[in-house]
């Protein structure tokens, strides 16, 4: 009789770990809170098709992976490639420009929850976050509404890394998440 292994998490080293076994004659359950596998890479028809992005800080198995099934890959370094709510495609300054820009609001929400965590409604998601800051930087002229736009629909993509939407991110908890710089 063949060995019965548990897996908590049907993300990608959940499934990943599960195909080593199955391959190794091992008889596999996995176990998933959410309604779908994918764990933290999750993919939305809400902005039509997303590529998983991977990124490498030296040798990474999942690298591997994605080559062996196909998985388009994308570096952060190349140049962000971004399509406005109409269709278009954001000229390629002003796409690296609204990334820089929801990137530096993730850090600064992830600074507030670590911070001020104890004082944040629990209801407070990181997508309200979002707006509030992005609200505050039109009124103060340091934001076009377009601009404002463009960072929202992109914070929304956040929810594919995460593997639940931006609305229902908890900004209270935030800082429980990963380390964005990935170093610390």
């Amino acid at each position: 009789m063949a060995p019965h292994v548990c897996i908590v998490g049907a993300g990608v080293s959940g499934l990943r770990c599960a195909t080593v076994l199955l391959e190794h004659s091992y008889d596999v359950t996995i176990i998933e809170a959410r309604s779908r596998v994918g764990g933290r890479i999750a993919q939305s028809d809400q902005m039509g098709p997303l590529e998983v992005d991977i990124v490498s800080t030296g040798h990474n198995p999942i690298i591997e992976l994605a080559k062996e099934t196909g998985t388009p890959l994308h570096l952060w370094k190349e140049n962000t490639l971004l399509v406005d709510s109409e269709g278009n495609l954001v000229p390629t300054t002003e796409a690296n420009s609204i990334l820089k820009q929801v990137w530096e609001i993730l850090d600064q929400a992830s600074e507030y929850s670590t911070s001020c965590g104890d004082r944040i409604d629990p209801s407070a998601s990181l997508y309200s976050f979002f707006e509030s800051w992005c609200d505050r930087a039109v009124q103060c002229g340091d934001m076009l509404n377009r601009e404002r736009e463009l960072v929202l629909g992109m914070s929304q993509m956040w929810g594919a890394y995460v593997g639940d939407r931006v609305e229902r991110q908890s900004l209270k908890f935030f800082y429980l998440e990963d380390c964005i710089e990935g170093g610390k």
